[in-house]
């Protein structure tokens, strides 16, 4: 991946940009203070001076819905989360018209979300079409016409699978057991051509940033299969910094994937499989949750 978070599942989320706990504070006069002109009052002429710029007016039933979502935000998690999501919010209160019923229906749709999703930034797998629909929407395109409902979920018949030794749950296609043969913990389990490997690999040394992050990559891949190699963005979830890879190899094979890096351990969720396969992406990336 790129460097510059490019979770697909995350396009609203991260898109969504002063903490939420700060919204209902700033729109309060302070005690004793006139209180502060609507945002859609006309601004004031002095003599010959030129008017201030006018602010763009709010959508109320789009911030309605940020107000709502902020302040659970804002009660549930950090700081920095509640800012993501105020950020974004701010943005799309401005809309006019425009995608407005598709900004609604992605905010509400995240709203339900489970407050381990919301705090963690991250993206309800219910909430895929929503958000494909925003994004198609803005870029003008319109959405794809389906005969039957888009899976947005894990396929029928994923379990998850907890390693204890490490520490963490994932779901995996059925069958996924330990690899006998592999040097570190490598759960495998192959689903229509494509092999899904849940690995424990050797963590870096000093520092985590792009280089060693890198270098670690390609010691587990191995160097004739970082052809191609996209790094996109580095993210923190909880303490557990995450960073989403793709890369080729010379036999025309791909890899896919998410590096996960928290209290000196590295795992890899990931498949292997033929170039342009349709593997299961997002739903099994994070899936992976640590457990101790």
């Amino acid at each position: 991946m790129r460097f510059g978070i490019h979770l697909s599942m995350m396009g609203l989320m991260c898109a969504i940009g002063a903490a939420c706990g700060n919204r209902q504070e700033a729109r309060q006069p302070e005690a004793g203070q006139p209180e502060a002109r609507a945002e859609t009052d006309e601004p004031q002429e002095s003599g010959n001076a030129k008017a201030a710029p006018r602010e763009e007016p709010v959508n109320k039933g789009i911030a309605d819905i940020c107000d709502k979502l902020c302040q659970h935000v804002a009660q549930k998690c950090t700081k920095q989360v509640a800012g993501l999501y105020e950020a974004s919010c701010r943005r799309y209160e401005k809309t006019k018209g425009k995608c407005e019923n598709e900004v609604r229906l992605a905010l509400e749709c995240q709203l339900k979300s489970t407050d381990e999703l919301l705090c963690a930034h991250q993206l309800d797998p219910n909430c895929s079409k929503a958000f494909h629909d925003l994004k198609a929407c803005e870029k003008g395109t319109a959405p794809v016409e389906q005969t039957s409902a888009e899976d947005i979920s894990l396929p029928a018949g994923w379990t998850k699978v907890s390693d204890t030794q490490l520490g963490f749950t994932v779901a995996m296609p059925p069958g996924a057991k330990l690899d006998p043969k592999s040097g570190r913990r490598t759960w495998q389990a192959e689903q229509d051509g494509i092999t899904y490997i849940v690995a424990e690999i050797d963590p870096p040394t000093g520092k985590l940033n792009n280089p060693t992050i890198l270098r670690t990559f390609i010691a587990y891949v191995g160097s004739k299969c970082q052809m191609h190699l996209r790094l996109h963005g580095q993210l923190e979830i909880k303490g557990t910094t995450v960073v989403q890879y793709d890369s080729g190899c010379p036999d025309g094979t791909e890899w896919h994937g998410m590096l996960h890096f928290w209290n000196g351990k590295a795992v890899s969720t990931g498949f292997h499989g033929p170039a342009g396969a349709k593997g299961v992406l997002e739903p099994y990336y994070y899936s992976f949750v640590i457990s101790n």
